[in-house]
């Protein structure tokens, strides 16, 4: 897994902090498009790793985005698919090298995160 879990956040370029309470899909998928201005008009759920995945329009190197627990999506299959392309981002970011995407969660989410990451390949 690559999310990390720490109550430490190193400098970076742009540090983002996902509001208490987000529970509703729409509004998640908002505070991404707020944050990150994308050139398409539209961000949909079903594009959202994709999205985070080319920032190719942002001169910011370093993001991270810090949450204060699993947003509290409709179901757990959407928190599950969340986390799932959270993880997928930081790693396609890894290997292309064009920003370095830091997502962080409190210690004593470790254990939600991983449950429902593995829910998530385990289907």
């Amino acid at each position: 897994m690559h999310l990390e879990f720490s109550a430490h956040i190193p400098h970076v370029e742009l540090q983002l902090h996902i509001p208490i309470p987000l529970q509703i899909r729409a509004d998640l998928l908002q505070f991404y498009i707020d944050a990150f201005q994308p050139p398409y008009s539209a961000l949909i759920w079903d594009s959202f790793t994709d999205c985070l995945s080319d920032l190719s329009w942002l001169s910011i190197k370093s993001i991270v985005i810090t949450h204060s627990a699993i947003p509290a999506l409709i179901t757990t299959l959407e928190q599950a698919h969340y986390l799932d392309g959270l993880n997928e981002v930081v790693q396609r970011h890894a290997h292309c090298g064009m920003h370095q995407f830091r997502f962080c969660f409190p210690p004593e989410t470790r254990a939600g995160v991983t449950a429902l990451i593995d829910s998530c390949h385990s289907r």
